[in-house]
C-alpha cells in the first residue's frame, strides 16, 4: 500500500505560496521579475550543487536521492501494518507447520521477510536476532547519514546567497557609484538581496525541514525494526498470538493502544491472515 507523505509536500508547496503571496501584495501589481535574478540563482544553487558533488562521490548522492524519495513515499511512521502482518505470521504458522514456506516470500515488510527466511533456514534465535540488528543498524545509520548530508546543504546555503550579494555589490560599487545614478544603484542592491533571499528560503523551507525529517523517520524505523526483531524471535519460539502481540505492543505509542486491540480482535476471531489479506500491512524500506 503505498503511503506518500502528503504532508510533507503541502507544507512545502504552502510554504512556497504563502512567501510568493507575500511577494505578490508587497509589489502592489509591479513586475516580480527582480526576484529571478541570474546571479543569485546561479551562486546559490549552483553553489549548493557543487558542496553536494564535492562532499561525496556522484553515486553515492545517487543513492541518498534514492533514499530520501522512498521515505517520502513509504513514511515509517505507522507501527499498525508491521504489527498486523507479524500477528498474521504468527497466526498463520499456528494453523499450518508450512505457512512460512507458502506465504513467506508475500511478506511486505523487508526485515520480517528476512527474520522468516532465516527461520526457514533453521537459523538459531541468537543468531536471527543478530544478524537482523545489523541490518537495524544499517537501516538507521543509511537515513541518519542522509539527514547530516541536508543539514550540511543547509548551513550552506546562506552562505552562498551571501556570496551572491557580495558579487552584486561588488559590480554596484565598481560601476554605479563611480556615475553617481542613485535609481541603479538602489535597483542594484535590491537584485544583489535576492541572493540572500534565495539562499535562506532554500535552507530554512526545503532542506532544514527535509533533514528533520529523515531524522524522524531513522529514528522511529529504529524503533519498528526493533519491533519487528521481537516479533521474528516470538515467531521462531514458537509463542502464542496473543503473548506476541502483547510483547509487541511495548513498542507502540500508547495513543494507538486502542487500534491494537482491535486488531487483535479482529485477527484472532477467525480471520486467515497473510494469506487472505492484501494491501494491508504496509511497505516499509529496507
Amino acid at each position: 500500500m503505498r503511503r506518500t507523505n502528503r504532508s510533507l509536500i503541502f507544507g512545502l508547496m504552502f510554504g512556497i505560496t504563502i512567501i510568493a503571496a507575500a511577494i505578490f501584495v508587497e509589489i502592489d501589481g509591479m513586475s516580480a521579475k527582480v526576484f529571478l535574478h541570474p546571479v543569485g540563482i546561479t551562486a546559490v544553487f549552483g553553489g549548493i550543487l557543487s558542496t553536494a558533488l564535492i562532499s561525496a562521490p556522484a553515486h553515492h548522492l545517487w543513492r541518498m536521492l534514492q533514499r530520501t524519495w522512498y521515505v517520502i513515499r513509504f513514511p515509517r511512521n505507522n507501527f499498525l501494518p508491521n504489527l498486523r502482518e507479524a500477528l498474521q505470521v504468527s497466526i498463520g504458522l499456528n494453523k499450518d507447520s508450512q505457512f512460512l514456506e507458502i506465504h513467506g516470500p508475500k511478506i511486505q515488510n523487508a526485515m520480517l521477510r528476512d527474520g522468516v527466511a532465516l527461520i526457514s533456514m533453521g537459523y538459531k534465535t541468537e543468531d536471527i536476532r543478530r544478524l537482523l540488528d545489523i541490518k537495524k543498524d544499517q537501516n538507521e545509520a543509511a537515513l541518519g547519514e542522509c539527514a547530516v548530508f541536508y543539514y550540511g546543504l543547509a548551513k550552506m546555503g546562506p552562505a552562498f546567497g551571501l556570496l551572491g550579494t557580495l558579487i552584486g555589490l561588488i559590480i554596484m560599487l565598481y560601476y554605479h557609484m563611480s556615475a553617481g545614478n542613485m535609481d541603479k544603484i538602489a535597483s542594484s542592491m535590491g537584485i544583489a538581496l535576492t541572493a540572500t533571499l534565495y539562499g535562506v528560503g532554500i535552507a530554512n523551507l526545503v532542506l532544514s525541514p527535509l533533514a528533520d525529517y529523515l531524522q524522524y523517520n531513522s529514528e522511529h524505523c529504529a524503533m519498528q525494526d526493533s519491533m519487528v526483531i521481537e516479533a521474528v524471535v516470538q515467531i521462531k519460539e514458537r509463542r502464542h498470538p496473543v503473548y506476541l502481540l502483547q510483547a509487541l505492543k511495548s513498542y507502540m505509542p500508547r495513543e494507538d493502544y486502542p487500534e491494537v486491540d482491535r486488531i487483535m480482535q479482529t485477527e484472532l476471531l477467525g480471520k486467515e491472515g497473510l494469506g487472505n489479506k492484501k494491501g494491508d500491512s504496509g511497505r516499509s524500506a529496507a
